[in-house]
């Protein structure tokens, strides 16, 4: 059992009320205080060439929400899936993403194959999807060879035109008549979109090397793939493919033969991976390429941008990456680490790029460490070497670096900031905390119907840098105020306050709110003038405020 304060205006006090509600397998006691104020219709496909080149920190509560369901007209919540609104609201870019990747969860695991696949599919559309959630990405790995794929042994399946095509081995249903040299997504994104739910794809940026070594031509065109590479050679993170010359006449035309192919399998989103991390280049020209294809071809695909830290020395900062693709990673990859939420999330990069955040443009988090991964262990370059307690635990719990604060606090900012979001666990083995997390509709809605997500001076410290962090945002058709406060100090100091004063927040000083925990429905007291709390290290009070009036004098 933990105790967290928060005490909602720190001037004289003069009252004290408590309560107590369920936890994450445990109990929180949480003490408010409160005072006075202080188109190629088949994709072009040939022939084949294939070849080699729980003892965690208890959090707020959010098993026992009791929040009423989400109304059935709100706009995220998608149609069935037998309308023919499906699709264009799968493609819809207005708002950001519940989504789902196989990466920590299954990337790292050689096991992931088709039937495990679907189950995740089966397990969002069971259990999520009337809650917001529709998306599921397939990351690296389904291009790769054998029946337990290993990416350290460089083998992946290239068709005559040097796409990639997914395993056969490990998904069946995408071979052609039992052709190995060619496959297709459609039978397996039919079962999908039958579930109500999008498929999309990660896809490093580049032509694959084997393409390079076997000069093979693009499809539509007199060229072949070892005309537009770029030179000097700059291999992607990944080592299979070799970055493309973006302002060769077949680059584009290689894109072009890539989205046409997937828009035919009706594939609905794409991934696309590298583009300012690869040999310390900026390669946004490239996804201004693959950008253009789908525009012109991709039947209403949309792209993700996984970028990592905006970068003025690569001359791509956020907004010039939204302009190409609607939602951009800021920030590299979390694993179960609390050093990666802050370092990603509660960062300068957040900050800056909260402000060009809404239709269109949208800044994502990485994944969202909750729930089992199944992650090899190993030091080759593309073992999770930070999976110690693995191959197969749960986030938060015995074995887990991240506790139940931080991983409700990372996720309090992933929603406030308005991010995509990316759980790692596996959506078929869900436990209840990682279930009743993802299920919150008071906070999918901070995610959805938010707008003007913005860091704000912490009270106390007086600084954006923390250990105080503090965040808000408006409801876009309420008058309603979110306000997140996160303490970030090292886990070993002494609860600290972290307060926001009312007139960061955009109300008047001498106002009063009505204060309502998010994870947990509970109505807190009144705050006037100020909203703060006594939080553990890396706790956070996530919050909506409403009903706010003058106080009277």
């Amino acid at each position: 059992q933990v105790s967290r304060s928060a005490c909602l205006d720190s001037g004289a006090c003069c009252a004290m009320w408590a309560t107590r509600f369920w936890g994450l397998g445990a109990v929180v006691s949480v003490a408010i205080v409160a005072g006075v104020p202080m188109s190629l219709e088949d994709g072009g496909r040939g022939d084949w060439a294939h070849g080699v080149a729980e003892a965690a920190v208890a959090g707020p509560d959010v098993n026992s929400v009791n929040t009423p369901p989400m109304a059935e007209t709100a706009p995220w919540i998608p149609p069935n899936s037998s309308s023919p609104g499906l699709l264009p609201f799968l493609r819809n870019t207005t708002r950001p993403k519940l989504a789902y990747s196989t990466w920590v969860g299954w990337y790292m695991d050689g096991g992931l194959n088709e039937t495990k696949l679907f189950d995740q599919v089966d397990a969002m559309a069971t259990k999520l999807r009337p809650h917001g959630w529709t998306h599921i990405l397939h990351d690296y790995g389904w291009q790769v060879c054998g029946t337990t794929y290993d990416i350290e042994a460089g083998c992946i399946h290239v068709d005559q035109y040097g796409r990639l095509f997914p395993s056969w081995e490990r998904y069946p249903s995408t071979s052609i008549n039992n052709d190995h040299t060619r496959g297709t997504w459609k039978p397996f994104v039919d079962r999908v979109h039958a579930r109500g739910i999008a498929f999309g794809l990660h896809l490093m940026h580049g032509i694959p090397k084997l393409a390079v070594n076997l000069s093979l031509p693009i499809l539509n065109s007199t060229y072949t793939a070892d005309e537009i590479v770029a030179t000097p050679l700059c291999p992607t993170f990944i080592p299979d493919h070799w970055t493309i010359n973006a302002s060769h006449p077949g680059a584009q035309l290689y894109y072009d033969s890539v989205v046409s192919m997937w828009a035919a399998d009706g594939i609905d989103f794409v991934y696309l991976d590298g583009i300012v991390s690869d040999c310390g280049w900026c390669h946004l020209p490239e996804a201004a390429l693959i950008a253009d294809s789908l525009r012109r071809l991709g039947n209403g695909m949309h792209l993700f941008i996984s970028a990592g830290p905006p970068s003025e020395e690569c001359g791509a900062p956020f907004d010039a990456l939204s302009e190409i693709a609607p939602y951009v990673r800021v920030g590299a990859d979390t694993i179960d680490s609390w050093d990666g939420a802050v370092a990603n999330g509660f960062s300068a990069y957040t900050r800056l790029t909260a402000p060009s955040v809404g239709p269109h443009h949208f800044g994502d988090l990485a994944s969202l460490m909750v729930g089992k991964v199944h992650c090899r262990q190993g030091s080759a370059p593309h073992s999770n070497r930070t999976c110690g307690p693995g191959p197969d635990y749960y986030i938060p719990g015995q074995l887990a670096s991240m506790t139940e604060n931080e991983v409700v606090s990372y996720a309090s900012m992933v929603a406030i900031f308005r991010s995509t979001w990316w759980p790692s666990g596996v959506l078929s083995e869900m436990n209840s905390f990682q279930e009743a997390l993802l299920t919150n509709d008071a906070v999918i809605r901070v995610t959805m119907a938010a707008t003007r997500p913005r860091q704000v001076i912490d009270a106390i410290g007086r600084s954006y840098a923390g250990p105080g962090i503090a965040w808000t945002s408006d409801d876009e058709t309420t008058d309603w105020k979110y306000v997140l406060l996160v303490n970030l100090a090292a886990p070993t100091s002494a609860p600290r306050e972290v307060a926001v004063d009312f007139v960061e927040l955009g109300l008047a000083p001498m106002m009063a709110c009505e204060v309502t925990d998010l994870w947990s429905g509970t109505a807190l007291p009144q705050a006037k003038g100020r909203l703060g709390g006594i939080l553990e290290p890396h706790a956070s009070l996530f919050v909506k405020l409403s009903a706010c009036s003058e106080i009277s004098k």
